[in-house]
């Protein structure tokens, strides 16, 4: 893949963990996203399968990479699998963008232009957490041995709503670490049974998303001794506020279709009627 612009964005949509009732709002997600990082002067891109360059078709993006279909159901509750998947297949220095996140301020581009070998959107600990989602999910996967002496157990993460990886070595121990231990969770016949044991006994005190560990806990250590800069610091919702910079990040975007058709409608009202005339999103907005 040839880079067309200073900066790549891309955009990933796998669509088999994709609930069918999340079809409208994900979709006008991507199209507010996508307006606001083409507003940044940068070349913007696809990776998806099938039925998702169906339903993003509207996007004028500049290039649509078909690449995700190949990968497996049983890996759906790994939701982060295609945006690693895809960012094996992209340039070094590539932007990954999820379709929640909005550039507002064409200034955010300066942060994709420094001498980092990673750049974040912001790091996330024990100040940060309102449940217990992380202990959860570490004690749900409970893989020993991992590789490069990570510790199951790590404080600490990187809310990767953005990620921007500048150094082959890391990119590569990283993308390595994920598949691998993907690869290996899956193998643990114990999984299932211990993640319903969980659920049952400390369900209200939390989650089980093990992606938040083997995608956000790893690369947080793995890149310890590497430079790395996050966008947003201290209260990062007052300081995405003062930035410019909105990640819609939490199930709470579900219920704020109105909201979202209404920035569009402002933003690119074309855009938003041709929405209107997908299928499926009609029949997403029904079910709601």
């Amino acid at each position: 893949m040839q880079t067309m612009s200073p900066i790549r964005i891309f955009h990933t949509l796998w669509t088999k963990p994709m609930r069918e009732d999340r079809i409208s709002v994900t979709l006008l997600c991507y199209a507010i996203s996508f307006h606001y990082a083409k507003q940044l002067g940068t070349e913007v891109v696809l990776h998806t399968d099938s039925f998702g360059a169906e339903l993003l078709s509207f996007i004028p993006y500049d290039e649509v990479y078909i690449d995700l279909d190949a990968i497996p159901q049983d890996i759906s509750r790994f939701w982060a699998y295609g945006k690693l998947y895809a960012t094996s297949r992209e340039p070094l220095g590539s932007v990954h963008i999820d379709g929640d996140v909005f550039l507002k301020n064409p200034a955010l581009i300066n942060y994709f232009k420094g001498d980092f070998d990673l750049v974040t959107q912001s790091e996330e600990g024990d100040d940060w957490r309102t449940d217990y989602t992380y202990e959860l999910s570490q004690t749900a996967l409970l893989i020993e041995d991992l590789p490069h002496n990570l510790h199951l157990f790590y404080e600490k993460s990187y809310n990767c709503g953005v990620v921007q990886l500048n150094n082959k070595a890391l990119k590569k121990v990283y993308l390595d670490t994920y598949f691998d231990t993907v690869k290996r969770s899956l193998a643990d016949e114990t999984y299932t049974d211990r993640e319903k044991r969980i659920k049952e006994k400390f369900g209200k005190h939390g989650s089980i998303i093990p992606d938040i560990i083997v995608e956000q806990q790893f690369l947080h250590e793995l890149a310890q001794g590497y430079t790395t800069n996050t966008i947003l610091t201290g209260d990062v919702r007052m300081d995405g506020i003062r930035k410019g910079y909105t990640h819609l990040c939490t199930a709470a975007k579900y219920e704020m279709q109105k909201e979202l058709e209404q920035m569009l409608r402002k933003l690119n009202p074309a855009i938003l009627k041709q929405i209107r005339k997908i299928p499926q999103y009609k029949k997403a907005k029904n079910k709601r």
